[in-house]
């Protein structure tokens, strides 16, 4: 359980970094501007303009996916590695049990962020910075 809460959590954080990301800058080149609309606005005229791209994304997800299911079925089995940990630090960061307990707590606020960012851009079909109202 703590695995797929840890990959939710760091999926979500990405996925609200990418949506003001992408509010803020822009898209990559070539890629529908969003023009006064929500990013989920901008999602459907993605999968209308690009659907070979979409799949592509979907297929290689979809490969990282198994991989990774995998090698967290085997390292649970030997008990060789704590959930999340793929020994990727390159900036070595002491890993303590605190620092643990932010990253969910983090990933937690993130997941919820993530749902209230697709959900009022659903609704008010509006960036999400225009309902903050300063």
């Amino acid at each position: 359980m703590r695995e797929a809460e840890l990959k939710h959590s760091r999926v979500a954080m990405m996925a609200c970094a990418g949506f003001w990301f992408t509010e803020f800058f822009g898209p990559l080149p070539g890629w529908p501007v969003a023009e006064g609309k929500s990013q989920v606005d901008v999602f459907w005229v993605v999968v209308d303009e690009h659907p070979k791209e979409l799949a592509s994304a979907i297929l290689f997800l979809g490969i990282v996916e198994a991989i990774t299911g995998v090698a967290i079925t085997k390292g649970r089995e030997a008990g060789t590695r704590a959930p999340g940990d793929w020994g990727f630090n390159p900036l070595k960061f002491k890993v303590t049990e605190e620092m643990s307990l932010k990253e969910i707590q983090n990933g937690r606020i993130a997941m919820w962020a993530a749902a209230g960012l697709i959900a009022q851009g659903t609704v008010t079909h509006e960036p999400s910075y225009a309902n903050l109202h300063f």
